[in-house]
């Protein structure tokens, strides 16, 4: 019996972390929202007729089988400056 127990709680955890996240935009910097559910979700939506803004570095490196569901638009903040300062090294 704790065998088809332990079973039964492993299939509720598997179903609990797939359930799919839905980022809503909020009027400012939507990056770290963003790489939170990145991080804690296995599918990531971004609905259609939502327009995320990312407005600081996003460092997604280390994800691993994460699904992103893009109807919407991310839209990074305009400032060369900016982003010229706080790239990512991009291969070696």
């Amino acid at each position: 019996m704790k065998l088809a127990i332990g079973a039964l709680l492993g299939l509720v955890s598997a179903a609990s972390a797939a359930v799919p996240c839905t980022i809503k935009a909020s009027g400012g910097d939507d990056a770290p929202a963003l790489l939170r559910a990145l991080k804690s979700c296995r599918e990531v939506w971004v609905p259609k007729d939502t327009t995320l803004s990312i407005r600081t570095a996003l460092n997604a490196t280390g994800l691993n089988n994460v699904h992103l569901n893009l109807a919407g638009t991310i839209k990074y903040y305009e400032d060369l400056a900016y982003w010229a300062g706080h790239a990512f090294p991009f291969g070696e």
